[in-house]
């Protein structure tokens, strides 16, 4: 484990995370938290794949760990009227508007029921490092997308 700066007071949280390497399994991961603004742990350990070691550039892929917080900016900037659920999404992001996209909504995004459950070659970029660096490559790919459904059908889960 390697450890950038711990603040006094926090080195339990250092045991911690040594112990999820020790008897949980942890192969590897990082861990920073900030406290009123202030940096007060920020480590790392183990391997970001096979023979790679984890070090404090490593990317690691959250997918749904950033629902709730997602969900509590958009209710924060609908309750500010600051943004409408219910306009489409092609409206402020025309290009996302291509392959039949141009009346989803925020909500049916939300919801899973746009009907866009994939995007052209998924399965072929999700693990090249370089693309989740790369926003456009990422916007492209989004905008690329084809319902597989009828936006707002029942298909949605």
């Amino acid at each position: 484990m390697t450890a950038l700066g711990v603040v006094a007071g926090f080195e339990p949280v250092v045991d911690a995370f040594d112990e999820n390497f020790a008897s949980r399994g942890e192969v590897g991961a990082a861990f920073c938290a900030y406290v009123e603004g202030r940096r007060v742990a920020d480590l790392w350990g183990g391997e970001a794949r096979p023979g790679v070691p984890w070090d404090g550039d490593t990317m690691a892929v959250v997918f749904s760990t950033t629902k709730g917080m997602t969900a509590a900016a958009v209710q924060w900037l609908v309750t500010n009227g600051q943004l409408d659920l219910e306009r489409p999404i092609a409206d402020v992001w025309p290009a996302f508007a291509a392959n039949g996209k141009e009346e989803i909504t925020l909500t049916q995004v939300l919801t899973h029921t746009s009907g866009v459950v994939s995007f052209p070659r998924y399965e072929h970029v999700v693990d090249d490092l370089s693309w989740w660096g790369d926003l456009d490559r990422v916007a492209a790919s989004f905008e690329a997308a084809a319902p597989s459904w009828e936006p707002g059908s029942a298909h949605g889960y």
